[in-house]
Parts: C-alpha cells; sequence; structure tokens
C-alpha cells in the first residue's frame, strides 16, 4: 500500500540483505536472487509472473501466476548462497548472463522500494593459445569478451 515510484524519483542502492518480507521482516534476497539465477528461463519468460513472485516473497502475495511448486523449490534451496553481484549463469556454450542484485531504498516515506536485477550477456570464447619458451608451456583457456546487450 505504498506509494508507486515516479520518473524523477532518487533511491539509494543498497545490498539485498535489505530485501524483507513487509509482513514479517525477514531477510527473503536469497530466494529472489536463486529464482533469477536458478530458475532464468521462468524469470525472463513472463515478467508479470517475475514480479508476482517477487510480491509472493515481500509480502506475502499468492495470485495465480505464483506457481507452489516453484516457491516450495525455492525455500528448500535457501542454503544456497547467491553472491549480489557477478554470479554467473553459463546460457549456451557460447554465451554466459552475469548477475547483479541490488535493493533501491526510497528517498521518500510510504513509497516503495524495490528489488532489482542487471544482467550483463557476454560471449565466451574458448580459445587454446599455446606458447613454448625454454620448455615451458603456457595453456590459456576459456578467455571471455565482453558483450553487453
Amino acid at each position: 500500500m505504498e506509494k508507486d515510484a515516479d520518473a524523477g524519483n532518487r533511491f539509494i542502492v543498497v545490498n539485498t540483505s535489505y530485501a524483507i518480507n513487509n509482513k514479517d521482516n525477514i531477510n527473503v534476497g536469497n530466494y529472489l536472487k536463486t529464482f533469477f539465477v536458478d530458475y532464468y528461463d521462468v524469470a525472463m519468460e513472463d515478467k508479470v509472473k517475475t514480479q508476482h513472485i517477487i510480491w509472493h516473497f515481500t509480502d506475502d502475495f499468492n495470485g495465480w501466476r505464483v506457481g507452489p511448486e516453484l516457491i516450495k523449490v525455492l525455500l528448500a534451496a535457501s542454503k544456497k548462497v547467491i553472491p549480489d553481484e557477478r554470479a554467473k549463469l553459463k546460457l549456451n556454450g557460447a554465451t554466459e548472463a552475469v548477475f547483479y542484485f541490488p535493493v533501491l531504498i526510497s528517498h521518500y516515506p510510504h513509497h516503495q522500494n524495490f528489488f532489482a536485477y542487471k544482467i550483463i550477456y557476454r560471449n565466451i570464447t574458448n580459445t587454446t593459445n599455446i606458447t613454448t619458451e625454454n620448455n615451458k608451456t603456457n595453456i590459456i583457456t576459456e578467455q571471455h569478451a565482453r558483450h553487453d546487450r
């Protein structure tokens, strides 16, 4: 029941320990990060469903798009810790997603705070570069070239 954000509103960027359930003040940041990393396809295919899952963890929302089986799996995976920055997911043999998760705290009282995410897509180039010098062999594999989408 907080006021929505308007264009030009300012926020304080903080870590995901500030992602809390508004009913019982439990930290839900790791559940949300696990959803985005481990269930990337689900999170990306339906933005409204993703919004409802975030609301489920932050406000105990239970709309029809919130799948109870997925929620059970996310709750069970709570021991897995996903970092706020640079969590990586290989999407295929040539691309990986690198995740950044902040929480945005409103400067204004009674305004919504936000769980946010940024995903950078990078091409993965697997090359092998072998050089021999004085009977020493150096092998360089999996060089990364940055590619933002």
